[in-house]
């Protein structure tokens, strides 16, 4: 089954890596409110919002572990896990993966500011 999820950075990703805790997504709202701690310490409010098309065929649904996913999940890269993200509160799924293969498209990148996510944001609190 294919899916869109988002990912927000400060920086444009042209090739997804995984980090050591895994690669995280998540509704609009859910990749905002990360995106704005990344921003805290940034100066800028400038960031980059990924659209991204995910299979997850094969997923697993487990708890916001919120600390060492790759612990937790055993850094597992045979399938996706959702997650309903405490730390992100949103109306969907979140996911975690440890390989890129489940990315099948970027379907848009594009630059965004934060200030005008401002009253979305302020919704959610």
């Amino acid at each position: 089954m294919l899916i869109k999820a988002f990912h927000a950075s400060p920086t444009r990703i042209t090739t997804f890596e995984i980090p050591y805790a895994g690669l995280h997504f998540g509704d609009v709202s859910a990749a905002l409110q990360a995106v704005e701690r990344k921003l805290e310490y940034a100066n800028t409010d400038t960031f980059y919002l990924h659209e991204i098309l995910l299979d997850i065929s094969n997923v697993e649904d487990v708890f916001d572990s919120g600390d060492d996913w790759r612990d937790d999940l055993g850094g597992d890269t045979s399938k996706v896990f959702s997650y309903t993200n405490k730390y992100e509160p949103s109306s969907g799924k979140s996911y975690v993966m440890f390989d890129t293969k489940f990315i099948k498209e970027v379907i848009c990148v594009s630059e965004e500011h934060l200030n005008t996510y401002e009253e979305e944001l302020n919704k959610l609190f």
